[in-house]
This record gives C-alpha cells, structure tokens and sequence, in this order.
C-alpha cells in the first residue's frame, strides 16, 4: 500500500497535498526501500554461495 503510494506520488507530484506528504519524502521511501531490497537480495546471494561452496567442499 505505501510503496503504491510513494510511486504515485512520484509520478505525479501534483496530488502529494491530498496523499499528505510532501516535499523530498517520496524520493527517501523510495531510497530506502531500494536499500533494503539491495540488502536483502546481497544476503541471499551470500547464502546461495556460501550453500554452494559447501556442497562442493562436501563432495
């Protein structure tokens, strides 16, 4: 729901009055979350190799 509303508020910066936030908000939710699924993408990554290397140090 939120991410739906930064997006909008992205595209159209008109309406971030009636949606209630205002100004450079949008950009940092939209920073953030990018973040965040930059971390968890990097974790699992990590894991799926780490996985890897075990199975073939295993065999």
């Amino acid at each position: 729901m939120s991410f739906n509303i930064a997006l909008r508020m992205v595209f159209t910066p008109g309406e971030d009055a009636a949606i209630g936030n205002h100004g450079e908000e949008p950009f940092i939710v939209l920073l953030a979350m990018e973040r965040l699924m930059g971390m968890i993408l990097t974790t699992l990554a990590v894991e799926m190799f780490l996985g890897g290397l075990k199975q073939f140090l295993d065999s």
